[in-house]
């Protein structure tokens, strides 16, 4: 699945998040599609068929064809990608100043993003609440009152 980029901005983010109260889980969210578990039911029988031939006996009948490999579903892309390794670097703190002295480590070895690009496109993953605080007071910093 592909997000397009439109979507990937902290107004976005918070407009969903503060939709969440409301929001309701169904199981049906959690289970496969019809069209999945057909999927997943010819992989599983491609698998065990394989098996069988591989292992434990031959066909009888040369006319009968059985599939051996499974449906080819969301193929992985065969292109390595295109990740850049980084310096190790030291924040002074965790303080806007040490998150902005980071960033702008991080655009001064990136030799092909400027600094807005670089800021319109911050995703923090995984941080604490006052990384995420930092980052949210650095964007709101760009844009006057």
């Amino acid at each position: 699945a592909s997000v397009p980029s439109c979507e990937l901005s902290l107004e976005r983010y918070l407009q969903a998040m503060s939709k969440l109260e409301t929001f309701d889980v169904h199981s049906r969210m959690l289970l496969p599609t019809p069209k999945e578990e057909v999927n997943w039911e010819c992989v599983i029988k491609s698998q065990i068929t394989s098996a069988m031939l591989d292992h434990l006996v031959t066909p009888s009948d040369c006319y009968i064809s059985l599939s051996t490999t499974p449906p080819v579903i969301d193929q992985i892309s065969t292109e390595p990608p295109d990740i850049t390794m980084l310096k190790l670097m030291i924040a002074s703190d965790n303080s806007a100043q040490g998150a902005g002295e980071v960033f702008d480590a991080i655009v001064n070895q990136s030799t092909n993003i400027a600094m807005s690009d670089f800021a319109s496109r911050l995703q923090v993953i995984d941080g604490d609440l006052a990384t995420c605080t930092n980052v949210t007071t650095l964007r709101t910093q760009r844009i006057p009152s």
